[in-house]
């Protein structure tokens, strides 16, 4: 009598479904983190157009890239600060990991100093980065 292939088959079919549900359950235990973010000018394809840490001249807007990861289901606040006080927050729902969302922000040519961002979730900073609007650059004889 031949010894039977059907226990063979089923521990390769049980070690299939481990290997499957280890990747799963490590996204389950992600922690919470920033993977990237910037200021930047404008948002094309889910994504930064450039990195920029000081706003001179005409912009009128700027926003605030971030790509996340171990958050999804939750909400991010995202809070702007003008030379230390809160000025706008405003709540982004993260619906998967890693996510990619955004915030902007209208900017005044009157208003100069020190933007700040800080990024929270269930009160725990997970970014803060600073921003400087300053006077438009002079323009150099050609």
């Amino acid at each position: 009598m031949a010894p039977s292939t059907r226990p063979r088959a089923l521990i390769h079919a049980l070690a299939g479904l481990l290997a499957l549900s280890l990747p799963l359950a490590a996204l389950a235990d992600e922690a919470p983190r920033v993977l990237r973010s910037t200021f930047t000018t404008s948002i094309t394809d889910r994504e930064p157009a450039d990195q920029i840490d000081t706003v001179t001249g005409d912009l009128r807007r700027v926003y605030y890239f971030l790509e996340v990861a171990g958050l999804s289901g939750r909400e991010l606040t995202v809070q702007w600060e003008h030379e230390g006080e809160p000025v706008a927050e405003v709540q982004l729902p993260v619906d998967a990991s890693p996510w990619r969302t955004w915030s902007s922000k209208r900017l005044s040519p009157e208003v100069k100093g020190l933007w700040r961002v800080v990024v929270s979730v269930d009160d725990q900073v997970l970014s803060a980065e600073e921003l400087v609007q300053s006077e438009q650059l002079p323009r150099w004889p050609q």
